[in-house]
């Protein structure tokens, strides 16, 4: 006996309402306006991104003589999504030295020491309002940022140059020691070569990130 053949009408039912749900699903999981940041960004949202910008710039040209206006909506968007990665990383490379300075500042007033601080109170307060100076300022300045922050790599190079030449001389001294002296003092100078290096990559960092959003604001 032949088998009688099974309707296809339920299941081409099901299959629309799947399609139509799978579109519906498509439509929910569309990308917010922020979602530019996310790894996942499309060429879209960048341009979109970059028209926001533009009109930010054009509304702001009586403040600067900016070239940005003329360039395209995808240069822009790329330029700042570049400008706002090289500062977050500033704010992370901040909080190291921050609590790189802490740990030698205490180091620092060890009973026994005798010798002068490795950071003057001047050089100290420098690099305090160069960190808050850039803490407050945005991903992308306008207009361009303070001058503490356009001479925070010059300044903070100064201040390592100098660092070092302490840490060497202390550690020139320290190689006459011996025992737990010894032992102390170069834990001590361990921290400040590593401030060094802290201040170094806070230094080209800065310069980075003020070379992109100057390729806007010039």
């Amino acid at each position: 006996m032949r088998r009688p053949r099974k309707s296809t009408t339920r299941r081409g039912k099901r299959g629309k309402a799947q399609s139509a749900a799978e579109k519906r699903a498509s439509v929910e999981r569309a990308p917010s306006p922020t979602a530019w940041t996310q790894p996942d960004t499309t060429a879209e949202l960048l341009l979109q991104r970059g028209e926001v910008m533009r009109q930010r710039f054009i509304a702001a040209a009586g403040t600067f003589g900016g070239t940005a206006p003329l360039a395209s909506n995808a240069t822009i968007a790329l330029t700042i999504a570049k400008a706002e990665a090289q500062h977050a990383e500033l704010l992370k490379r901040i909080t190291e030295a921050e609590a790189t300075i802490a740990k030698l500042m205490e180091a620092s007033t060890t009973p026994g020491r005798n010798q002068p601080p490795p950071l003057t109170v001047q050089e100290a307060e420098q690099i305090h309002n160069i960190f808050i100076s850039i803490k407050e300022q945005p991903a992308l300045p306008i207009p361009r940022p303070p001058a503490e922050v356009s001479e925070a790599p010059k300044k903070l190079n100064s201040i390592r140059d100098n660092l070092k030449r302490y840490a060497d001389n202390f550690l020139t001294e320290a190689s006459k020691s011996s025992g737990k002296a010894a032992g102390r003092a170069i834990s001590f100078v361990a921290i400040c070569y590593y401030l060094i290096d802290h201040l170094t990559a806070l230094s080209n960092h800065i310069s980075d990130w003020l070379s992109t959003i100057g390729t806007l604001l010039n």
